[in-house]
């Protein structure tokens, strides 16, 4: 047996559990729309099958969205939060930003496009409409959602502008505001003004979680305390509570209380409890073997979450026809289908990142050695 790998010394940059925040964020979008696949709404499963287990699955089913908004908060603490301290430090390239930004969305993004678009036109059916020329232009500039329908074949994409967007607002802030080149700094300007503008007519509130993520990174020294993490937990949990208290539901019965704030109070909740919590977090070097084994595999899990996130609807459209579809029995056929199903789609999904998210670090790196920009902090 070979000895474990030592974690990494203090003095590196490697931010501690934040690849598993990613890969853990992802499966719960997975298994968000695969439960919804295999079996049908609580209320309409037949009596004998309301078990506990039952009860369970079916509310870790409801987790997807709560794992979008990690994933806001880890974006804004992993990308907002080094642009604006490049920023604030005098160190930040917009061309060198906006090549990063580039070359990690797009080519996977791109790849699951084609994806979504082959098994859309190809199936054609009520849940997997084709996608026409408008909306497939409109996905491939971000537009999705206030502007253009999404794909039907794809609901997680919805997510996605947010996330360009909010790149967009950063890069074109700090770029306006930065010492340059006049047209650099106009251009940056009207992009600045524009991801406002679509963020405006889309939903503010997930700005609100991004910055959440980059307000900790700049404040990483102020929450660098091991009780920022159980207080974060706290938070995190009453605003999942809130959020799936005062949502509606057709799969669980639950009670209407007047007293619970609306959801997108529990949105902030839950994204104010993951920003106070990361920072602490991301410094906690594994003190054992069997830890330190755990965090590196944290890594590769990571390094296929975007993929997973990006074709596994798609992926299951794809079988629906060939499988048991909102089977009203939990029982252990549909459960062999749903751990089948679950395993296939995160071995396709490793598969996918292989061609289309692993090498984009690879492509990035080319495209520098090419260009005369500088490296500057992204």
């Amino acid at each position: 047996m070979s000895t474990p790998t030592p974690a990494p010394a203090p003095a590196s940059n490697h931010a501690y559990w934040l690849d598993w925040c990613r890969a853990l964020a992802a499966l719960a979008v997975c298994v968000t729309h695969l439960r919804t696949t295999i079996w049908t709404d609580w209320g309409s499963l037949e009596p004998q099958y309301r078990h506990v287990g039952a009860l369970a699955l079916f509310a870790a089913g409801r987790l997807g969205h709560e794992a979008v908004i990690v994933f806001f908060v880890l974006s804004g603490y992993l990308v907002g939060g080094p642009c604006l301290t490049a920023w604030r430090a005098g160190r930040f390239n917009p061309g060198r930003y906006a090549l990063d930004r580039i070359t990690r969305i797009y080519p996977p993004y791109l790849a699951a496009l084609a994806l979504t678009m082959a098994i859309s036109w190809g199936l054609a059916t009520d849940a997997a409409g084709g996608m026409g020329l408008v909306a497939l232009l409109a996905h491939l500039a971000c537009l999705q959602g206030p502007f253009a329908p999404l794909a039907e074949a794809n609901d997680p994409l919805w997510s996605l502008p947010y996330e360009v967007w909010f790149y967009v607002l950063a890069g074109g802030l700090c770029g306006a505001l930065t010492p340059n080149r006049p047209w650099v700094r106009i251009v940056s300007a009207l992009l600045a003004g524009g991801a406002l503008y679509w963020i405006h007519h889309a939903a503010a509130i997930y700005l609100l979680c991004w910055m959440a993520g980059t307000l900790a990174w700049n404040a990483k020294k102020t929450l660098h305390r091991t009780a920022c993490i159980p207080v974060g937990a706290v938070l995190a949990v009453a605003g999942v509570a809130i959020r799936q208290f005062s949502a509606d539901s057709i799969n669980l019965r639950l009670i209407a209380l007047p007293w619970i704030p609306g959801p997108d109070v529990g949105i902030l909740l839950l994204a104010l409890g993951i920003a106070l919590a990361l920072p602490r977090l991301s410094t906690l070097r594994p003190s054992t073997p069997w830890l330190v084994r755990l965090e590196a595999q944290g890594a590769f899990h990571a390094g296929y979450s975007f993929s997973l996130y990006l074709i596994h609807q798609p992926l299951l459209h794809l079988v629906t026809p060939i499988i048991p579809y909102r089977s009203p029995h939990f029982d252990a056929r549909s459960l062999v289908y749903f751990a089948f199903l679950l395993l296939a789609l995160l071995g396709l999904a490793w598969l996918f990142s292989l061609g289309f998210e692993r090498p984009t670090r690879r492509l990035r790196q080319w495209l520098i050695r090419r260009s005369d920009t500088p490296c500057a902090a992204s």
